[in-house]
């Protein structure tokens, strides 16, 4: 809402990014932003590439105390505070406490703490002890509330300037009572003496969370192609490295991001929720060089939503809108590792007896499936979202497919085998029609494997004159 915020966004952006295309990028939203923003807002984003520090701007002779939340400290914290605190007259350290009572100091580090007595350490009883590291940072004054990422080290504070982390964060002005009002929803009480932890327990922890990489690089994964993008700080004709990818039994080598076009469609349902991608230096074993998070590439496109059952697909085609249908719509991903739906009871229960409705909805929803992709055949756009994007699309049928004949194998499910093999046969139709008409540039997607038809007690000369004439009436 105000420029001076809306400039120190993209110049914190402009710093890290590389490419020219992403410098324009942002430059052009920032003359946008500068003609049409005039209010000035009571907050500031503040980032250490600005070269200003975060104890510039809270820092002050009108601060008489200072509380501060931090899981991590630096050595030597007693210098630290004399040569960059000395304008607050009491401060009190919030620490986080691990699973096994200690504070991330040595014993020693806390005792020279303590031997100042405008510094103590407080213990805020709304925290729970968890086996979880408590990550936050925050900073408070009569005057601000800051939260990012600053933990009380000097890289942190960027008080070593050729030595820094970049860190980044909200600093919000605020009244004294509404600082009175945050301290006493606090409930802190004063430790005596905390508990430290050994030296060299601490170095295992930093060198747990600190990694010194060997390479640096960007994995992006397009949605509009379902294909990765990669950029490398490394000269990757010269030398071979292994990525290990969300859904991918295997790595795969830089080579192939170099020669060729790395598709992810047949894992994407594990991009929808884990985007963690590490590099080795060889393509088993060996040693881990670099991890990162991706960056999603058009993310409109992806295919979040889909529908928990294969009955609430077919109503939901009952008239050729199923993207409309979002009282049934659920996350297109299960919480488990496993990938697909079960059936609900409703049609269980419904291929038990009577069901003939089910019959129905299911050659209805096949039916109107066909006559959607006749009518967008010519539209490349319209066909990429109804192929691969919105909730129903034929390739959430095709995953739907191959959960009920893998159940089916397996006995878990009991249902007409002739209502399966119809099913099948149908949805196999909307796919292969589907695959005939798609944009070039785009994924197959993959028909399902009929199951065999076992007929007990009828004359299988008469059953097989009646199946050549279904396959031949239905084209199948």
């Amino acid at each position: 809402n105000d420029k001076e915020n809306a400039q120190l966004v993209v110049d914190f952006f402009s710093a890290i990014v590389s490419s020219d295309e992403d410098q324009a990028s942002l430059q052009s939203l920032n003359r946008i932003w500068q003609k049409s923003l005039k209010g000035k807002a009571d907050w500031y984003f503040t980032h250490t590439l600005s070269g200003r520090g975060l104890l510039d701007r809270i820092g002050g002779v009108s601060v008489s105390s200072l509380h501060v939340w931090s899981p991590y400290f630096s050595d030597g914290m007693v210098s630290l505070i004399q040569e960059h605190f000395s304008w607050t007259k009491d401060l009190w350290i919030i620490p986080d406490v691990t699973a096994a009572g200690s504070i991330r100091m040595t014993d020693e580090e806390i005792k020279s703490v303590l031997f100042h007595k405008r510094i103590q350490f407080l213990n805020d009883t709304n925290a729970k002890t968890f086996e979880t590291l408590v990550h936050a940072k925050v900073w408070v004054t009569q005057h601000h509330l800051a939260i990012g990422s600053w933990n009380f080290t000097k890289a942190g504070l960027h008080l070593i300037p050729q030595a820094s982390n970049i860190e980044a964060g909200i600093v919000q002005e605020w009244s004294k009572t509404d600082y009175n009002a945050f301290l006493k929803s606090a409930d802190l009480n004063e430790m005596a003496l905390p508990e430290g932890m050994i030296k060299e327990e601490l170095e295992d922890e930093r060198s747990d969370l600190l990694f010194n990489w060997r390479i640096s690089c960007q994995l992006y994964a397009d949605w509009s192609i379902y294909q990765y993008r990669l950029e490398c700080s490394e000269d990757l004709f010269e030398r071979e490295y292994f990525f290990d990818l969300p859904g991918r039994a295997t790595r795969v080598s830089s080579i192939k991001f170099r020669d060729n076009s790395i598709g992810f469609f047949d894992e994407h349902k594990r991009l929808l929720k884990d985007r963690l991608f590490s590099v080795y230096d060889q393509a088993e074993g060996g040693e881990k060089v670099f991890m990162g998070v991706m960056v999603e590439l058009n993310p409109i496109h992806r295919p979040a939503v889909g529908f928990e059952s294969i009955d609430d697909l077919f109503r939901a085609w009952s008239d050729r809108l199923p993207e409309k249908k979002t009282q049934f719509h659920q996350v297109n991903y299960t919480l488990d590792t496993e990938t697909g739906e079960e059936l609900t009871e409703q049609m269980t229960h419904a291929l038990r007896g009577d069901y003939s409705n089910a019959w129905f909805t299911m050659f209805l929803a096949f039916e109107q499936m066909k006559i959607r992709l006749s009518e967008v055949s010519k539209d490349s756009q319209e066909l990429n979202m109804l192929g691969y994007r919105i909730p129903g699309s034929i390739t959430q049928i095709s995953e739907h497919l191959h959960v009920v004949r893998n159940k089916w194998e397996s006995d878990s499910v009991e249902m007409s085998e002739v209502f399966i093999w119809f099913m099948i046969n149908e949805g196999n139709q909307v796919i292969e029609q589907f695959n005939l008409i798609k944009p070039n540039d785009s994924p197959f997607i993959e028909k399902v494997k009929n199951i065999d038809l076992q007929f007990k007690d009828v004359d299988k000369s008469k059953m097989k004159k009646w199946l050549e004439y279904i396959q031949l009436q239905c084209k199948y």
